[in-house]
């Protein structure tokens, strides 16, 4: 939802605008992972802690993706 607000307001960024989930998949070479992040807002702990969970798998294909960048320079 918040990509196509952002790309709502600037179409020509559509090649630098991802989702997490995308990023994931692209990270990770896992399709699996290209999923929405629900929000949270106003649900229960339970919903909290498994968008909390969802963002730790989603998030660390990335970390992993830009500490090999970092340290490589590619």
């Amino acid at each position: 939802y918040q990509k196509e607000q952002v790309l709502s307001m600037e179409p020509s960024a559509r090649d630098r605008v991802w989702s997490l989930g995308e990023l994931a998949s692209l990270a990770a070479k896992d399709t699996t992972l290209d999923q929405d992040v629900a929000d949270p807002f106003g649900q229960g702990e339970e919903t909290y802690r498994k968008v909390r969970r969802q963002l730790q798998i989603l998030m660390e294909p990335v970390v992993e993706h830009i500490k090999k960048i970092d340290s490589t320079g590619k």
